[in-house]
């Protein structure tokens, strides 16, 4: 059992991928976590869960869904718990404010985006000075 990638439910799980690719892009101006459209694309593996579950009789068509958990349970709950503790780490880090005050530092200093990339010649100028001087101690 295969799911067509032209069939409704291919174009389904498609449509949900590339909606949820997009709120994440734009989740800065919709003010949005990046969570929710990542949670909202992983309704696709509900979806196709559902679709061979109703897809027939056969009593093997799990087999393959089983299997595939065997092999990739270990890694899987590695990636998983490693994902969970850096997404905790960076949001105690911007609870703190580290994040905003690096910020602040370095557009007060030299790296200031319009500063430094509007122009190829003067971004190479603001390399070079930032990897000449040293900082004043």
């Amino acid at each position: 059992m295969s799911i067509q990638p032209i069939s409704p439910i291919g174009l389904s799980v498609l449509f949900i991928f590339s909606f949820g690719m997009a709120l994440i892009i734009l989740e800065a101006k919709l003010h949005i976590d990046k969570f929710k459209p990542a949670l909202l694309m992983l309704s696709s593996f509900l979806l196709i869960g559902i679709y061979t579950y109703f897809s027939g009789d056969d009593p093997q068509r799990f087999d393959a869904f089983l299997e595939m958990q065997k092999e990739n349970k270990v890694e899987l709950f590695s990636l998983i718990a490693f994902m969970a503790f850096m997404w905790m780490i960076v949001e105690i880090l911007a609870e703190r404010g580290v994040f905003s005050t690096l910020n602040s530092y370095l557009i007060s200093k030299v790296w200031a985006p319009r500063k430094c990339f509007g122009r190829p010649a003067h971004w190479q100028r603001c390399c070079r000075r930032s990897l000449t001087t040293s900082p004043a101690r």
